[in-house]
């Protein structure tokens, strides 16, 4: 069975295109004669492999009037020594490598949470803060969070309108039934190596890995 690495490339305020060419790595993406074409894949790690067989260049734009004609080839591509990880940008390259050695600098100081992005601590202190900027004008709810309003936003735009057959589970998004319908139909891909341990999400299986 042939498997695709897909990557969700983030544009701000714009909609996600399928490409033809391969993206990235780490990174969230849209992608070639894939089905979902404005729809974010949760995550990379849900459909894909974590470590593909074959080279994987990230790209964070592309020329969307002419996507498969790109000078690319003339550009410096920053390789990982450690593992197929490969960038056309620096930064990406420094970042990358950081998760080699668990390099987290950045440390909560009110719990122990860490990590190796200065942004990613700052959206976490959020987290500790009472005071919620971001509020709704059509009801009470109110977060720390802009991307977290405008999602709740869509609630009263559109509505819930995925659900689930089973239960009475709904959702603004269908990527979230998707993962929601995994508690009952019992499909468990993601396998632990070492143990058999046997689980339908690999954010579970990251955590289960860990232990060994």
């Amino acid at each position: 069975m042939q498997l695709r690495l897909c990557l969700i490339v983030f544009v701000p305020q714009k909609n996600f295109k399928c490409v033809s060419i391969m993206l990235e790595g780490d990174e969230r993406i849209a992608f070639d004669h894939c089905t979902i074409k404005t729809e974010l894949h949760d995550s990379n790690d849900e459909d894909h492999p974590p470590f593909p067989p074959f080279d994987v260049i990230i790209k964070e734009e592309y020329d969307a009037s002419c996507p498969e004609t790109t000078s690319d080839s003339n550009r410096k591509v920053f390789n990982c020594n450690q593992c197929h990880f490969r960038s056309f940008y620096k930064s990406n390259l420094k970042k990358h490598v950081l998760k080699h050695y668990d390099v987290k600098d950045f440390k909560c100081d009110q719990c122990d949470f860490k990590t190796i992005q200065k942004a990613s601590l700052k959206r976490h202190l959020l987290t500790h803060s009472d005071f919620k900027e971001f509020k709704c004008e059509q009801c009470d709810y109110e977060t720390i969070r802009k991307d977290c309003l405008k999602l709740h936003l869509l609630k009263h735009i559109v509505g819930e309108s995925f659900f689930c057959t089973f239960c009475s589970y709904k959702t603004i998004r269908k990527s979230n039934l998707k993962t929601h319908l995994r508690r009952h139909t019992n499909i468990k891909n993601y396998e632990c190596l070492l143990c058999g341990l046997k689980t339908a999400y690999k954010s579970v299986l990251k955590k289960h890995m860990r232990k060994h």
